[in-house]
């Protein structure tokens, strides 16, 4: 299915281009619950990478089977609202790529317009991480993405994901001095209120389980982070992955990560990843692997509110 650019960026840009455009509220589609089969995809960036690294590896010690299900990424680099929204209104090319099982989509690189038209049955979105705690940075580029997916996306009951994303380590550079509980209370509000105002209700709360993470033993000098910045290999990510399993795939195929078994011994690559500060990746093990999975229960629990 091949749209034109014109086409692509008529649907919602010609309705409210202005900076600061009132937010459009959507009436969001629950989650498939009871579906044989899930297709997610995941739209940002490198937070987008660690939110998803670990959710094949945590599915693997359920009963869910690859065969039926795929979680697909379409990122890059420091990506926000505002630049998915430009790429989409210019129907760039582009391509997707499968972070965790083997159901297969059938179009995986071309334009926007063909990788959008498949039938996705949640598509996941977050703000940029220097703008997340802002809501007035969210739209009207959001607006314009919903209407895009919706316009595009051929599964008519496809839901919106939103993911919470993590704050940064205090004395990260684009802090500008705001990081750690306080950063993150400020993304919640913005989450909040984009669930207010725009609908998108069903959260992904992956920097309230790291938060509550930070206040226990799990803790690390670079606050569960690698670089102060993404999070660390091992049980930073992990807590994510358990995060985005549990608020997705748990409710469609009916279990729990209560009693999950997946752990995290580092890879090599891991060990000797140049970008990490060193001594800053933990693995997931029998020891520790349990509070990793309370973390992230209590913040699907209670998406704003921190439980340790």
């Amino acid at each position: 299915m091949m749209m034109g650019t014109m086409a692509l960026a008529s649907c919602s840009k010609s309705n409210d281009s202005a900076e600061g455009a009132e937010p459009q509220y959507i009436q969001n589609n629950p989650l498939p619950v009871g579906k044989s089969t899930l297709k997610v995809l995941a739209i940002g960036n490198s937070y987008t990478i660690d939110g998803t690294a670990c959710i094949r590896h945590i599915l693997n010690s359920t009963s869910v089977q690859a065969k039926d299900y795929c979680v697909y990424a379409l990122s890059h680099a420091g990506a926000s609202l505002e630049y998915w929204d430009e790429r989409f209104a210019a129907n760039d090319g582009d391509s997707i790529m499968l972070r965790a099982g083997s159901l297969k989509m059938p179009t995986v690189k071309g334009s926007i317009s063909e990788l959008m038209a498949q039938d996705w049955d949640i598509i996941v979105m977050q703000q940029y991480s220097a703008y997340a705690h802002t809501f007035s940075t969210y739209n009207p580029y959001l607006n314009h993405l919903l209407a895009y997916c919706k316009t595009y996306c051929t599964n008519s009951k496809v839901a919106f994901a939103w993911q919470l994303i993590h704050s940064y380590a205090p004395g990260y550079y684009l802090s500008s001095g705001l990081a750690g509980e306080a950063r993150w209370r400020l993304i919640c509000r913005a989450t909040q209120e984009m669930k207010e105002k725009v609908g998108i209700d069903i959260v992904i709360p992956t920097g309230t389980a790291i938060q509550n993470a930070r206040k226990t033993s799990l803790q690390t000098e670079d606050d569960l982070t690698r670089d102060m910045t993404h999070l660390c290999y091992g049980v930073g990510r992990h807590i994510a992955g358990l995060t985005w399993v549990q608020t997705l795939f748990a409710p469609v195929f009916n279990f729990t990560i209560q009693n999950n078994t997946a752990n995290h011994a580092l890879a090599d690559w891991e060990k000797n990843d140049a970008s990490a500060i060193s001594g800053s990746s933990v693995p997931v093990t029998d020891e520790n692997r349990d509070l990793c999975i309370d973390c992230a229960l209590k913040a699907c629990e209670n998406p704003y509110t921190l439980s340790h």
